[in-house]
């Protein structure tokens, strides 16, 4: 399904503002010590007495892991993402992601409430519909979520795309209100006119 700009950003808000965050598909929930021995390692946020939920989604030289933090009761489930080589994890890098901080200044975030991955859409010239097709060698990321962060703001959207284990933000949004059974209003605070975007 093609979504971009605010089509991508309604659709992982409701995911984000309606039920706990996810990644891809229903994550698998894990022991801490089956994770893959080089993401275990980075994970800092869990311990031998936890179990996280993981998703991964394969690109054309990487795989990209997506891994729960434990939360406090009523708070949201936290995800950090890696970067590996491989199915097993080899090689694994944290992701960190750029994003503005509260104040307006340019900072990072090492863990997101709400991710998925993306990859880029075009159009061939004899395509009877646009963007039908998907670039697999460049990793995007994707997300929305209501943060707990930022007062008077109930929902942001974003899109990064991953150039080894930092991610460039490309778009960021901010609404004010989030009407019940209607799309956010969001501002844009960051655009860098990321192209057309694919979801799983």
């Amino acid at each position: 399904m093609q979504m971009t700009g605010h089509a991508f950003a309604a659709a992982t808000i409701a995911i984000a503002l309606s039920m706990p965050a996810r990644a891809i598909e229903e994550p698998k929930s894990v022991a801490f010590d089956k994770l893959p021995k080089d993401i275990r390692t980075l994970h800092s946020c869990a311990t031998a007495q936890n179990s996280v939920e993981v998703a991964s989604e394969k690109f054309a030289k990487s795989v990209v892991f997506f891994v729960s933090c434990p939360a406090k009761r009523g708070a949201l489930t936290q995800f950090a993402i890696y970067l590996a080589r491989d199915a097993k994890g080899g090689g694994a890098k944290r992701v960190k992601l750029e994003a503005p901080a509260p104040d307006g200044s340019m900072g990072v975030l090492d863990v997101v409430p709400s991710a998925i991955p993306a990859r880029e859409a075009y159009t061939k010239p004899d395509d009877a519909q646009p963007n039908m097709h998907t670039k697999n060698d460049i990793v995007w990321i994707t997300g929305a979520w209501g943060p707990e962060d930022r007062p008077g703001v109930c929902a942001v959207a974003a899109q990064w795309r991953l150039q080894g284990e930092k991610a460039e933000l490309w778009l960021w949004e901010e609404a004010k209100e989030c009407p019940k059974n209607e799309l956010p209003k969001y501002e844009t605070k960051v655009d860098k006119k990321p192209p057309p975007l694919v979801g799983p």
